[in-house]
């Protein structure tokens, strides 16, 4: 008995040697990878090859011309990559990552697999407790081209960097950029995966526009997603700030913000604005219910200074426009709106009104006013209904009353009534017709009177310069 345990026990021992043996040789060696390599292009499911590979996999690791491919599915390839780490740090409980240096990766996306619709279940966050410490020195990934199942033109990402490490379960990002052939950004700061997530994060970024220039912005979220602070500023042709508070972002996200923005030169977005514009907007309320409200000042080179500001309440279904109202500053002419939008249905039942309008707008004589008026649009694109009533003064009019009634479906476009009166004597006239948007023609029939040929006329045309007008 005593010289078979003494048999098995030396046994197990040179098959555990053995074991050690394989694994250093496999793991330790060049020509472990070698083989390593050659067992996976063999049994890999899809071709698998590589032009140069170099070192061990307990590090240093280089590869050179790598490729991957699935049938009718995910395609890998990089240029070149280097791998180094300390394995040994494992038995201390530590995973650290000296370098992973990849370019020239190209990725092949596969398919989308069929998802099946679920009934939504509320949102919860998992709790993360890692069983060892991840050390993350340098990963750098360069010129990244992705290309989604079907789709020739890639996102294109020109470098992926990231610095990071993950202490007593929060993770520290040192540095994680994102740089783009047009824009890239940069952030840092601490999450911990438990609980509400408490976090403190910094954003910067830029972006360059090719006619207006360079942008950049920077900021700071802090809280958690029960309560967070967002802070967050915007520098170049466009300046200002957003500040805010967001609420409970998992059950029932909610929010409380404030958008101040200053244009110092808007003539470079539209040559008719030259002052200043600064803009203020805000916001509260959640999905189900919330307002917002804003305010605009700006001059235009057809009026004198002006004003906009509106005041607004809804949810992701319905939005409705308590008051929307245009005016100018050092004149009673003004333009207000108010009604409902369907965001659904993308219908609108819109009303609107006005008084003391002139053209042209700058000056005391104009060629024509309205001294007060309004407008009714109820409907779709596809299929509205839409009426003005107006009185129409002018330097070579008289004082006339308007009203109008149209209506819209598909690509046609039905005027069903045009009547313009003289508030005083007996001149009227009447119209209505018919508009082909497709086919580019009208018919139309009306009446006026008096006149040197009074009664019924009739008009069916294509005009010739309509389609020119509409460019």
């Amino acid at each position: 008995m005593k010289k078979f345990l003494l048999l098995l026990a030396g046994l197990i021992t040179i098959i555990v040697l053995l074991t050690v043996g394989l694994l250093a040789y496999a793991t330790a060696t060049d020509s472990g990878l070698q083989t390593l390599l050659a067992v996976g292009k063999k049994y890999a499911p899809g071709g698998f090859h590589w032009d140069k590979a170099n070192g061990c996999l307990l590090g240093p690791l280089e590869l050179r011309d790598l490729s991957y491919a699935q049938n009718h599915g995910l395609r890998l390839s990089l240029q070149t990559a280097s791998f180094d780490w300390r394995p040994k740090e494992l038995f201390s409980r530590q995973l650290q990552i000296n370098h992973l240096r990849v370019d020239g990766l190209e990725l092949y996306l596969p398919e989308p697999s069929p998802t099946e619709q679920k009934p939504a279940e509320p949102l919860t966050l998992p709790e993360i407790h890692l069983l060892l410490g991840i050390h993350l020195q340098d990963i750098n990934l360069r010129t990244i081209r992705i290309y989604p199942y079907q789709v020739e033109t890639p996102i294109a990402i020109d470098q992926l960097q990231l610095a990071a490490s993950v202490e007593d379960d929060t993770l520290h990002i040192k540095r994680f950029k994102i740089a783009s052939p047009e824009a890239d950004a940069e952030l840092s700061g601490n999450i911990l995966p438990q609980g509400d997530y408490p976090l403190d994060l910094k954003l910067g970024w830029q972006y360059t526009h090719a006619d207006f220039g360079r942008f950049s912005g920077s900021g700071s979220t802090d809280g958690d997603l029960a309560q967070l602070q967002i802070d967050h500023q915007i520098n170049g042709a466009v300046q200002g700030g957003i500040k805010g508070e967001l609420t409970d972002l998992i059950s029932q996200p909610a929010w409380n913000t404030q958008v101040d923005i200053t244009i110092e030169n808007p003539g470079q977005f539209t040559p008719q604005l030259e002052h200043p514009v600064k803009p203020h907007f805000k916001s509260k309320g959640n999905l189900d219910n919330f307002n917002a409200s804003g305010r605009l000042d700006f001059a235009h080179t057809l009026s004198d200074p002006l004003n906009f500001q509106f005041n607004a309440q809804g949810n992701t279904s319905k939005i409705k426009l308590q008051e929307a109202l245009l005016k100018l500053r050092d004149h009673p002419a003004n333009i207000k709106l108010y009604g409902d939008v369907d965001i659904k249905s993308q219908a609108i039942d819109m009303q609107g009104e006005w008084a003391s309008l002139q053209w042209p707008l700058l000056g005391e004589e104009s060629e024509f006013s309205s001294p007060k008026g309004q407008l009714t649009v109820k409907g779709s694109a596809k299929d509205f209904v839409a009426t003005i009533q107006a009185g129409i003064n002018g330097r070579q009019l008289v004082p006339l009353n308007l009203k109008l009634q149209a209506s819209g479906k598909d690509k046609a476009l039905t005027l069903s009534e045009l009547s313009l009166r003289a508030t005083k004597g007996n001149l009227k006239l009447n119209a209505k017709g018919d508009y082909n948007l497709e086919k580019e023609r009208f018919q139309a029939t009306g009446k006026r009177w008096p006149g040197r040929s009074a009664g019924k006329r009739r008009s069916k045309a294509r005009p010739a310069n309509l389609k020119r007008q509409a460019c």
